[in-house]
């Protein structure tokens, strides 16, 4: 991040790029059963907000991302998987 002369503030720059994914790591050694999906990407001025006009719509959100990851994985559900 780039800082003010007093090391207070960040400084808004053209060179900042910001981006999100999220993803899933699988067992295979492989990672044939493993998938990533970009959010936001290349984001010129380097920060982003995400904001929700209610808790069911923030919800709602990340469980359409999470879908998507399990579509992207043929259908695989994800919780069923114990943690390592």
């Amino acid at each position: 991040m780039f800082l003010s002369a007093d090391l207070q503030d960040g400084i808004d720059s053209d060179r900042h790029r910001a981006f999100f994914d999220i993803g899933f790591h699988g067992r295979d050694s492989d990672m044939t059963d493993s998938v990533g999906i970009s959010v936001v990407s290349d984001l010129k001025g380097g920060q982003f907000d995400l904001n929700w006009c209610s808790i069911a719509c923030m919800r709602s959100w990340w469980l359409r991302l999470f879908c998507e990851l399990e579509s992207a994985l043929g259908g695989e559900n994800l919780h069923d998987q114990s943690p390592r």
